[in-house]
């Protein structure tokens, strides 16, 4: 597998979500970052270059080969399986045979299930190994940004690996949506209020 290969792999399989359940990312929320405060990465090239990147790379290489070697065996002893019964089919009975294409499929299942299981494992490394070198990743755009003193480290993609605390207008915004609702509620119970009073109004004997 390509340095390229591999990074893109990896970068494929980091959607959003996993930026966000990553505590150390977090998002700008509602100032507004000049660019001369944000440093700008490049993930793609950062993963295989960095020497936990190459690691990843090693290990998964290594289990996708110890795993190709054991399905190549099990499909190998298949195929013998499967000659042996075109072999002796003339000379077995019925009988003999389909318990021999019975054991053939039991086997043939069995390969099926391994060959799925591995995939398996191998998503769940990628996703372990992804989710550490996020960690990583963060830390280091954290250490970076204050070493370098900026407000935000940000990669090409447009996720954000660092947001200093400061650069937050959480609070302004929930004002803002409080002072909106107020203003709604208002305009709300004032339209109900002539309605009703319309409504007596035009009902005899019911006083405004």
């Amino acid at each position: 597998m390509s340095k390229k290969a591999f990074a893109l792999s990896l970068l494929i399989c980091l959607p959003a979500s996993v930026y966000a359940d990553n505590k150390k990312v977090a998002q700008p929320m509602g100032k507004t970052l000049k660019s001369e405060e944000t440093l700008v990465v490049d993930l793609f090239k950062a993963i295989p270059e960095s020497k936990e990147g190459q690691l990843l790379q090693k290990e998964m290489e290594a289990k996708q080969q110890r795993y190709a070697g054991i399905l190549q065996k099990d499909q190998e002893n298949l195929v013998k399986m499967n000659q042996e019964i075109e072999q002796k089919k003339s000379m077995l009975s019925a009988d003999a045979i389909s318990v021999k294409r019975d054991a053939f499929a039991r086997e043939q299942r069995a390969y099926q299930t391994k060959a799925q299981e591995f995939e398996q494992e191998m998503r769940m490394f990628a996703q372990e190994g992804q989710q550490k070198m996020l960690q990583s990743f963060t830390e280091a755009a954290e250490e970076l940004a204050k070493v370098t003193g900026k407000k935000a480290v940000q990669d090409r993609s447009g996720q954000y690996l660092y947001v200093a605390d400061d650069v937050d207008s959480t609070v302004d915004l929930v004002k803002c949506l409080d002072t909106r609702y107020e203003i709604k509620l208002a305009q709300k119970q004032k339209e109900e209020a002539t309605v009703l009073a319309e409504a007596k109004k035009a009902t005899p004997g019911v006083a405004a």
